[in-house]
């Protein structure tokens, strides 16, 4: 985990994988998590808000490929695979797909992700053309920026239960993004899931076995 005041606190997540022997693997992780929202809710009445609480879906784009060149037959050890942020107190619930790709897959993501982490330096490698597989159909010369691929994918679902966060921290680095006013949480924030009762979101459907691990600041 950590902590930033310009940033809500979040936590990096990283996995451990075992790769197998004996044959070329390349890897690509995909994630996104159901994070707690908070709003200062709607009036209903004395002592009474309602909509306060909402679970919003984030989704992780960047780019997070890897070749088992160097590591082969080896474990994979704490390859990150997202991020998810804290707004308020409440357990993130998470998926994390891990793909097998095929080597020309890897090479597409590896120049894509190339060039979206040029500065401008006098290191960056030089810009080049990124062509994938993905074409006009009525013109095979006219690329577009994509590449379609099919693979085997597993998938992971996890609760997040974080210890340790007080108070303080939370008033710091998460609850300055609160917006003021009455509002209803899952309608303010965008791809927020609804709930009917009002009084606090039930967790969202699809964890009910899902692991839980407990993360201490």
């Amino acid at each position: 985990m950590d902590f930033g005041i310009e940033l809500p606190t979040y936590m990096n997540v990283s996995v451990d994988a075992n790769d197998p022997a004996a044959e070329e693997n390349y890897y690509q992780w995909k994630f996104y998590s159901l994070i707690m929202r908070q709003t200062q809710g709607v009036p209903c009445g004395f002592q009474c808000i309602r909509f306060e609480y909402c679970y919003q879906v984030q989704v992780d784009n960047d780019t997070r490929v890897l070749s088992d060149q160097y590591i082969n037959g080896n474990e994979i050890k704490n390859q990150t695979v997202g991020r998810t942020y804290i707004y308020t107190y409440g357990n993130p619930y998470i998926e994390v797909a891990q793909l097998s790709i095929s080597r020309e897959a890897y090479q597409f993501w590896t120049r894509y992700q190339d060039q979206l982490t040029r500065t401008g330096g006098v290191l960056d490698p030089l810009p080049s053309s990124i062509k994938g597989n993905v074409f006009n159909a009525n013109n095979d010369a006219d690329f577009a920026l994509g590449y379609f691929s099919a693979s085997s994918v597993y998938r992971k679902k996890i609760i997040l239960i974080p210890h340790g966060i007080t108070e303080y921290l939370l008033d710091i680095s998460a609850r300055s993004h609160i917006p003021p006013g009455p509002n209803s949480c899952f309608e303010y924030y965008p791809n927020a899931l609804a709930y009917p009762d009002g009084r606090y979101p039930p967790p969202p459907p699809g964890w009910e076995n899902a692991e839980q691990i407990k993360v201490y600041w």
